[in-house]
This record gives C-alpha cells, sequence and structure tokens, in this order.
C-alpha cells in the first residue's frame, strides 16, 4: 500500500494479531495506555551508561514502558543493577503478538 514493504507488513501483522492474540488481557493493559519497547542491540545495552540513560528516559514518560527482556538486557540489567522506573519488565514476545494493538495511522 505504501511502497515500503516493512511497514505494510506491520499493518497486515497487526491485523492477524488483534484476531489472535490476547496479550492485554494477560497484562491487564489498555489500547493506547501504554508503550512498548524492546532493547537488545549491544550499542544499546552492553554499555551501562547508554543503557542508563535510555531506562532514565522511561521513567520520564507519561505512560508505562512494557520491555520484553531479550536474553542480552536481562544479563545486562542485572550485571548494571541499574532501576527500572516506570517500565514494567516482561517475557519475550513473539512476533506477532507484538503487533496486537499497533494504531493505523489516520
Amino acid at each position: 500500500m505504501s511502497g515500503d514493504v516493512s511497514y505494510d507488513m506491520t499493518l497486515s501483522a497487526s491485523e492477524i494479531a488483534k484476531d489472535r492474540s490476547n496479550i492485554l488481557n494477560q497484562l491487564q493493559l489498555n489500547p493506547q495506555q501504554y508503550y512498548l519497547s524492546t532493547l537488545h542491540r549491544p550499542y544499546n545495552v552492553d554499555d551501562k551508561e547508554i543503557l542508563t540513560q535510555i531506562l532514565a528516559a522511561y521513567a520520564e514518560l507519561d505512560l508505562p514502558v512494557i520491555l520484553p527482556m531479550h536474553p542480552r538486557l536481562k544479563k545486562q540489567l542485572t550485571a548494571y543493577k541499574i532501576p527500572t522506573v516506570n517500565v514494567r519488565l516482561i517475557q519475550p514476545l513473539g512476533y506477532l503478538i507484538s503487533f496486537c494493538c499497533l494504531k493505523k495511522p489516520s
């Protein structure tokens, strides 16, 4: 639809996930009342200062941040003992579940 294969796939996956996922009920979340983030790239999680800055930014957001814990992130959070304020750590999500509540642009 847009000429961007990744974007078009995201829109398609979000429709499928809405029909198949109950993740919002499982996590007791309301649509559009949270942020979903992922952190797993070595640049973002292997450097304590960068990871601390990212988590500090999450603490200032107006809604809670749902953060599936990639194994690399889990390892570094344990090693660095960085506090997670306004962050809800959960187990990793499947690909489609991550798209369950994306809002389509108007």
